[in-house]
């Protein structure tokens, strides 16, 4: 008998273990299912929020739709010929340079270039008027100083 009793309070200590440890789980999914309902709620603003935006934005595209209608019209009223761009165009190739005309351009650009080193080596050596002038005004005064 003594045996069954400890069975009895061992099976007891058992089930009070599992009893507390469903409880846990029991807590840990009610946790669970209000984080859910705040998630819910959430979900449900923000598909609200989007059912306004799609209202507007089927508006938008309805606009859209009708200035599409407008420019259709306006651009076949701009539309050309293919004849009338190529006239275009063999006319705007009329005065085009030719590979002899950039040839002379690039040798009298080569002896411009040339005369222009000449002349900035010759003015490397000037003196600058500025500078000629102050050394003229202090002569002046040196030759008033000494009487010359």
């Amino acid at each position: 008998m003594y045996i069954q009793t400890l069975k009895g309070v061992h099976m007891k200590k058992k089930i009070k273990v599992k009893n507390t440890h469903l409880e846990k789980k029991v807590d840990q999914l009610d946790t669970k299912v209000s984080q859910l309902d705040t998630k819910v709620d959430i979900l449900s603003t923000g598909v609200g929020e989007l059912k306004v935006n799609f209202v507007h934005l089927t508006n938008k595209v309805d606009t859209l739709g009708d200035n599409f209608d407008k420019m259709s019209v306006k651009l076949d009223k701009l539309t050309m010929t293919v004849d009338d761009l190529a006239a275009m165009v063999a006319r705007g190739f009329e005065h085009m340079a030719t590979k002899d005309d950039i040839i002379h351009l690039s040798t009298r650009l080569d002896y411009v270039d040339e005369r222009l080193e000449n002349i900035e080596l010759r003015l490397d050596n000037a003196v600058y008027r500025f500078d000629f002038i102050q050394l003229e005004n202090r002569v002046n005064k040196l030759e008033d100083k000494v009487g010359v």
